[in-house]
């Protein structure tokens, strides 16, 4: 009967230590997954916006799907290359 119950207390450990183990492995990729705060270069880009898009636009009678496009200069006069979307 010794025996039973040793057998039962480890079939209860392996499942306690298999689970422990899972919650482990659990926690550590959702902390791989986490995103990291973005962080500034000491240089940043420095972007200058001239031209005749330069100053604000006051449009009226926009509808829903308008669209419209007016060419503007832009500028990098910073000493970091920089890339625009």
């Amino acid at each position: 009967m010794n025996r039973l119950k040793e057998i039962i207390a480890s079939g209860r450990t392996i499942r306690y230590a298999a689970r422990l183990l899972l919650a482990g492995v659990i926690g550590l990729v959702l902390l791989g997954s986490l995103s990291v705060p973005a962080q500034a270069q000491p240089d940043p880009v420095d972007l200058e916006l001239g031209g005749e898009g330069a100053t604000g636009w006051s449009i009226s009678n926009i509808m829903p799907g308008d669209s419209g496009s007016v060419p503007v200069t832009l500028r990098n006069v910073g000493s970091e290359d920089g890339f625009v979307t």
